[in-house]
């Protein structure tokens, strides 16, 4: 296109270049008066499906994404034959043009890295694998900026477009017709014609570090063939073995790039930014990576199950190894070295030794905590730099002298009037770095202001790091000390006393608005108390910054969007995906379990339960229905006798707590004697899961789904007469009137129960109960009129709090009337509206009608 050309508002001004995807020219937008870069698609193949389809993915992909590390597209259209697309004007060279004349020095090869790495989580965080990164592709500004450019082959999670593309007419270096990429940056998977993730970017992203950095293509040979064929088998090249001097951590990052298969590289390109900031920042020789495998370390919470809330703490840690183990070292002892000077003025030495002592005295605060007086070392000869200068060896010096297995260590640097300091925690005795910090900032003139953040930063750290209790990579950094210890109090509160730990977490976000991880919790309880607005608001501001929590952390957010919305299934997926990151996480798997179940899957349930083996919170009654379900999920399964054995194998950890579960599987065994023996005990004792009155309901239905319906009648009966025994005082604190009618109701005891029922105050929250026992009470009276208009009532309400339970009264009612079909087309309504499924499928009483049709025994069939 000739100068002075016009597309559409835009003026051709000169030509910048041409690649395989068109030719890309500089135009003047003659309305905003900027000048652009426009892409243009060539003549010859502008009347090509597959290159227009493809020109089309990539100005989507472009403009889905906003991120600085990525080409910004501002327009895209047709002008007669000509397609076009434009994005910002970019003033500098690709990192081909750079690399073709220099090999890049480390540390600027590790800023381009990670700024790359930066912008791929951006991009993969929008569900889009870019699939052809290459120094083509990455451009470097004459300001300094990075940015990746053409999202051509790019896959956008959700399209309909096939993994396997391919291109008619690609682009140099390009293989068509079976695979998409570029030879010699392609990750194995790819080059097998196989499904590309995020991680194949990450492969990518490694072969462009072992260029910037050695000057060599990684696994570049003679041919395009032996170049796959290396990629596929041959191992990953040393940086150092080109004969460039790196630090053997560098190596490491790369080649964790460059592993084989896509689960042992790193999983997010957040994470690969980090592992070469952490370098870049430290210094040399002070941040490793293992020599294979990227070994997140897993922290073991105990936590609510039955709570989609992530539990607890804070920090994403980050198992980068120093170079060896130290032996000898007490983890729970915690030395603060003096804090290096960087700021080039020696008038600031003393506030190395301050930060290091208002630091210690913080730490002194934390209970169970042994540090290291100031005084055994603050007049030490030599400070230490972030992480320890020189290769880690005063760090080993430092630890050893002082037996402390847990060393804080950092610098200050100065930037015009503003002071800001950096630290790091370090596993000495582990050898490895737990966290570097984010860098905290105040007035040069008023230092005690950073002095004392940075203390808040470190005691949270180190507090989360020796907590073996509450841990969980749900959030990117540690919380200010005051706030996890308020966390840490709502958490041994939880379960006992609700409202104090609702406002211990509440009173925890205020003192840290960017700990985001009781907001979880406070989420959750909310939602429990029926406060569903709050839960929902709270909800929605935790996604609105969804991007400072860590992969994991927002795994659990999803998964508590689809509990307290009754999506089961959508909540129990979001928890696979983030079981993936923490496959050993007690509180995931236990949670997955309890949705499993929920979701008809008993059989997964069981199996997620199994994998770890766990008590969880012992002694609470929280831990007592997590057994439960998992009791419950066996009986669906029919393993009865297992059932029991794990009911009655907790009792000791959770006395009383466990007989309505041990009383279901006596009952389904037909071992009477002894469920009569657990009821006799129960009459004693009115415990904190349920009163004795629900034992003997629970028995009740047992008993009658298993075909003892006299036995069940006589039960009920029995429960009923013991609610009537109860105190005026009692009756209105349990609720037992309304358990009063359901007895009566087992009992078959049908006017008495009628009476019961009309005397339940009209409470809008609960009224879905009364009105529907009406219901099936009119149907079993034969009145039809009665029960259709009660049906048409149960209809019309909605909330927060209904999610089905309307439409199930109305399928028992339809299955009182003999409507089967219109009761079963209800039963799978009310599950598609949020209704969990359970134990109660096989024993409602009033589906009875439907137990031999084989609709209904294939709805409720267990599916997993």
């Amino acid at each position: 296109m000739d100068t002075g050309t016009r597309v559409g508002p835009y003026e051709i001004t000169g030509r910048v270049g041409a690649g395989g995807m068109g030719e890309v020219y500089r135009a003047r937008d003659t309305r905003l008066g900027r000048d652009v870069a426009i892409k243009v698609l060539p003549a010859e193949v502008a009347n090509d499906p597959d290159r227009v389809a493809r020109f089309e993915r990539e100005a989507r992909a472009l403009a889905s994404l906003s991120h600085p590390g990525i080409l910004s597209i501002h327009d895209f259209g047709r002008e007669g034959v000509v397609t076009y697309a434009v994005t910002e004007l970019l003033e500098g060279e690709t990192l081909r043009a750079r690399l073709r004349r220099e090999r890049l020095p480390w540390r600027r090869a590790l800023e381009v890295g990670a700024a790359i790495a930066d912008g791929l989580a951006a991009a993969h965080d929008k569900g889009i694998v870019h699939r052809d990164l290459k120094p083509e592709n990455v451009f470097l500004t004459a300001d300094g900026r990075v940015k990746i450019l053409d999202f051509g082959l790019a896959r956008v999670a959700g399209s309909s477009l096939s993994q396997r593309d391919t291109v008619t007419s690609p682009p140099p270096g390009t293989l068509a017709g079976a695979v998409l990429g570029t030879v010699g940056y392609m990750a194995p998977e790819q080059v097998r014609g196989e499904p590309a993730d995020a991680r194949s970017d990450i492969f990518a992203l490694g072969c462009l570090l072992h260029e910037m950095l050695s000057g060599e293509r990684a696994f570049e040979r003679g041919t395009a063939a032996e170049t796959m064929a290396a990629i596929l088998r041959e191992p990953v090249p040393e940086v150092s073995s080109s004969g460039v001097e790196v630090v053997p951590e560098l190596n490491r990052i790369v080649a964790h790039c460059l592993e084989k298969q896509p689960g042992e590289r790193f999983q997010s390109a957040s994470d690969a930014a980090f592992a070469l900031r952490s370098l870049s920042t430290g210094g040399t020789g002070t941040v490793q990576v293992p020599a294979r495998r990227f070994d997140r370390r897993v922290l073991i919470p105990a936590a609510a199950v039955v709570v989609v809330a992530s539990a607890a703490a804070l920090s994403l840690w980050r198992p980068w190894r120093l170079q060896a183990p130290a032996a000898g070292l007490e983890p729970g002892r915690v030395v603060v070295a003096v804090f290096e000077n960087r700021t080039g003025d020696a008038t600031l030495d003393p506030l190395g030794r301050m930060a290091s002592d208002w630091v210690t005295q913080g730490l002194s605060r934390i209970d169970g905590l042994d540090v290291v007086p100031s005084t055994a070392r603050l007049f030490a000869p030599t400070a230490l730099g972030p992480a320890g200068a020189a290769g880690g060896d005063p760090l080993r010096a430092l630890a050893g002298q002082t037996g402390a297995g847990t060393l804080v260590s950092g610098a200050y640097y100065l930037y015009g009037d503003v002071l800001q300091f950096q630290a790091t925690v370090t596993d000495a005795a582990g050898a490895r770095v737990i966290r570097a910090l984010d860098p905290v900032s105040g007035k040069a003139d008023a230092p005690m202001e950073a002095i004392e953040s940075l203390r808040q930063q470190v005691m949270g750290a180190v507090a989360a790091n020796l907590d073996t209790v509450h841990d969980l990579g749900a959030q990117d950094r540690p919380p200010r000390y005051e706030a996890y210890a308020e966390f840490i109090a709502g958490f041994e509160l939880f379960g006992s006393d609700a409202a104090e730990a609702l406002r211990h977490f509440e009173s925890a976000a205020r003192l840290d608005p960017d700990f985001l991880v009781p907001l979880l919790w406070a989420a959750y309880m909310h939602h429990a108390a029926g406060n569903f607005d709050r839960s929902q608001a709270i909800l929605a501001g935790l996604n609105a910054r969804r991007e400072q929590l860590t992969p994991l952390g927002r795994g659990w957010l999803d998964a508590l969007v689809g509990y307290t919305g009754h999506r089961y299934f959508e909540a129990l997926q979001a928890l696979r995906v983030a079981e993936q990151r923490a496959p050993r996480d007690p509180l995931v798997n236990q949670w997955m379990s309890v949705l499993a179940y929920w979701c008809n899957r008993p059989r997964e349930a069981v199996a997620t339960y199994d994998k770890l083996g766990l008590q969880p919170w012992p002694g609470r009654p929280i831990g007592a229905a997590v057994i439960l379900r998992l009791g419950e999920a066996l009986h669906l399964l029919g393993e009865h006798r297992r059932e029991l054995e794990e009911i009655r194998r907790n009792h000791a950890a959770y006395p009383e707590l466990l007989r309505s579960g041990e009383v279901m599987a006596l009952a389904a065994l037909g071992r009477v004697e002894e469920l009569e023996a657990v009821i006799e005990e129960a009459l004693t004792v009115h415990d904190r899961m349920g009163d004795s009155g629900e034992i003997m309901l629970e028995a009740a239905e047992e008993l009658r789904a298993h075909g003892r319906r006299e036995e069940s009648i006589a039960l009920a009966a029995r429960a009923a007469e013991w609610y009537r025994s109860r105190t005026a005082r009692e009756v209105a604190h349990d609720g037992a009137q309304g358990r009063l009618a359901k007895s009566l109701y087992r009992a078959e005891r049908w006017s008495e129960c009628r009476s019961a029922v009309e005397r339940l105050a009209d409470r809008p929250a609960k009224e879905i109960l009364p009105m529907g026992m009406l219901g099936v009470l009119a149907a079993r009276a034969g009145d039809r009129v009665r029960a259709e208009r009660i049906g048409v009532q149960l209809d019309a309400l909605d909330g927060p709090n209904v999610f089905g339970a309307n439409t199930l009264w109305r399928a028992r009612i339809a299955a009182q009337l003999g409507d089967r079909a219109q009761a079963l087309a209800l039963l799978r309504e009310a599950f598609g509206e949020g209704l969990a499924h359970g134990v109660w499928m096989h024993r409602d009483m009033d589906l009875e009608p439907l137990r031999d049709d084989p609709a209904f025994q294939e709805l409720i069939r267990p599916k997993g």
